[in-house]
């Protein structure tokens, strides 16, 4: 069983690929024979479509960054935005992410198959973040990125944090996940 409630941001250090996603692929009904349960504000949402659970405030972004490379970035964000309690803030919060990712801004109108890697990235956690989630799990938000572009992502999530989003991380980079994060755990030692 896995309970979610708010609390502060922590990032999370599992040894192996089956562990780090778990827990993600058991809410978006991936793979549901390893968990019983899983209770989030005191209902069990195993079993709830991945749309019942958008509109309750979860988001998740994977690594392999789903998003539409034949439409423009201002389309993949207004797909972002289905869900009842986005479309009522959807003015809202492209402001936001074009606050977060200034690049996006500039490139809305770009066909998203003309992005760099990391401005995918930043379309990927855009996409989640106009959803209005209130719990985000981001799945390797620096795989394959530079150094200096890792940071850049930390920042972003940094942002995201003071907009009262509990952010839960699986990243093999430690350093940066600790420098950004309240806790954390390698499910290793079981050591937080």
């Amino acid at each position: 069983m896995a309970c979610f409630k708010r609390t502060p941001r922590e990032t999370s250090q599992p040894p192996k690929e089956e562990i780090k996603i778990d827990v993600q692929c058991s809410i978006y009904h991936l793979e549901t024979e390893k968990t019983d349960s899983i209770i989030y504000r005191h209902q069990c949402i195993l079993g709830i479509t991945p749309e019942q659970i958008v509109q309750m405030g979860i988001t998740l972004i994977t690594e392999e960054k789903p998003l539409f490379p034949d439409m423009t970035v201002i389309e993949n964000l207004k797909i972002g935005s289905h869900v009842e309690r986005a479309k009522r803030n959807r003015q809202q919060s492209s402001e936001l992410v074009y606050k977060i990712f200034p690049a996006l801004a500039e490139g809305k109108n770009q066909m998203v198959r003309t992005l760099s890697g990391v401005e995918a990235k930043m379309l990927a956690i855009g996409k989640a973040l106009i959803s209005v989630p209130e719990l985000l799990f981001v799945h390797k938000p620096c795989l394959g990125l530079a150094p200096w572009l890792a940071a850049k992502t930390f920042e972003a999530i940094q942002e995201i944090r003071k907009e009262h989003v509990t952010v839960v991380s699986v990243e093999q980079n430690g350093v940066f996940s600790m420098e950004i994060s309240d806790g954390g755990k390698n499910w290793k030692t079981e050591r937080l």
